[in-house]
């Protein structure tokens, strides 16, 4: 269930974007293709609390590799958070790691609201409930470990 909705998620958002399909789909930085529903919510939630987890030579490499994709996201996260004018990175970080910490973070942000969104409008809507985008994956995962519990019983 939540494969298909971060497949819709790119389908629906970055279809064209080869840097958010290398992420999320083709090779998942956060989950392997084997995880559990449970798995991939809870590396979404764990992508949110502690950010993206990639080292700086990962970094480098997407970087280098997507750079167009990275910066069409990157202007669409200004464009959409209106931070453009006012966003100044550390002189001290290097600007390809400023805009891949962006970047990622706010996928992983935007992914979360995505599936918690579809879910909460077609089959739990007690997600509805949530103050935040953390509390809806901590519950949802609750809710993903219950089930699980009955299908295996």
């Amino acid at each position: 269930m939540i494969k298909e909705l971060i497949e819709k998620f790119v389908e629906d958002n970055w279809e064209d974007n080869r840097f958010v399909k290398e992420i999320l789909l083709k090779n998942p930085r956060y989950w392997t293709h084997s995880s559990s529903d449970v798995e991939i919510v809870k590396n979404i939630y764990d992508a949110l609390e502690y950010g993206a987890g990639l080292n700086k030579e990962e970094m480098k490499e997407l970087s280098e590799k997507y750079r167009s994709d990275i910066i069409i996201y990157f202007e669409d996260f200004l464009d959409r958070t209106g931070y453009g004018d006012f966003f100044v990175a550390d002189s001290e970080v290097p600007l390809y790691k400023f805009i891949m910490t962006t970047v990622l973070d706010d996928l992983v942000y935007c992914l979360g609201w995505y599936i918690v969104e579809r879910l909460e409008q077609e089959v739990f809507p007690e997600l509805q409930d949530a103050d935040c985008l953390e509390c809806a994956l901590s519950m949802l995962i609750r809710i993903l470990q219950e089930q699980e519990k009955v299908e295996l019983n």
